[in-house]
């Protein structure tokens, strides 16, 4: 998100950063037990109202690594025609096996390079203990512990490094909340990141578009927070 335009409708991204702006605010002032929970159809670890779902959105994320060793099938087959023209039809034959391993060779090579690399996509669901991942794979569960390393990339984009089953693992997760996910993140994990301290979930155009749509009754969540954020439990 850069600039606004004048008289520029509100949109569920806008929405999502309101929601992240209240949250962060509740979490400041000790007013967490204020925010609404979001219901969902699925079970949620821990017992409500202590332990419940605040925002949800779409997600879409990618992984960093190869997609490949850079080995390939190549094809030596042989193919011998006889007659007229078996001689141009077994030319054409070794020409075609030639540009496919070409092609194999490339795609092998192009594969394992390391780059960021569709993964899966979904819902998001974030409470204060984490975050829940809904694909159509199922449902995934990462709490703040699980993830070592948090920066935002630019709005909207948030980096991570992971811990799962396979390892330390770096991810790319584009969403509408993936500044409520960082700031969270922060706020429990490492409330010294520069990026924290700097207020990153409250996007000055952003938040100049929320006091142009709201008006008088825009909230104030540009006041000052106090010195220090309380740890989560």
């Amino acid at each position: 998100m850069g600039t606004y335009a004048p008289g520029e409708p509100w949109t569920a991204r806008d929405q999502m950063l309101l929601r992240t702006a209240q949250v962060m605010h509740a979490y400041a002032h000790g007013e967490f037990d204020q925010i609404h929970p979001v219901p969902v159809d699925f079970a949620v670890a821990g017992t409500f109202p202590e332990n419940r779902v605040i925002a949800s959105a779409p997600f879409r994320r990618a992984v960093y690594g190869s997609g490949g060793d850079g080995s390939y099938v190549h094809n030596s087959g042989l193919f011998l025609a006889t007659g007229r023209f078996g001689l141009a039809l077994t030319a054409g034959a070794a020409l075609g096996r030639a540009i496919g391993n070409s092609r194999r060779r490339a795609d092998a090579q192009r594969m394992a390079q390391a780059d960021w690399r569709p993964f899966d996509q979904g819902a998001v669901f974030v409470n204060q203990y984490g975050f829940y991942l809904r694909t159509a794979a199922g449902l995934l569960w990462w709490g703040w512990d699980d993830l070592l390393e948090c920066q935002m990339v630019e709005p909207g984009r948030l980096a991570m490094l992971g811990v799962t089953p396979e390892g330390q693992r770096n991810f790319m997760l584009d969403s509408d909340l993936a500044e409520l996910l960082f700031a969270t993140w922060a706020l429990v994990r490492q409330p010294q990141h520069w990026q924290f301290l700097q207020r990153v979930w409250l996007i000055p155009a952003w938040l100049e578009h929320y006091r142009s749509v709201y008006g008088a009754s825009a909230f104030d969540f540009a006041r000052e927070f106090p010195d220090h954020f309380g740890q989560l439990s």
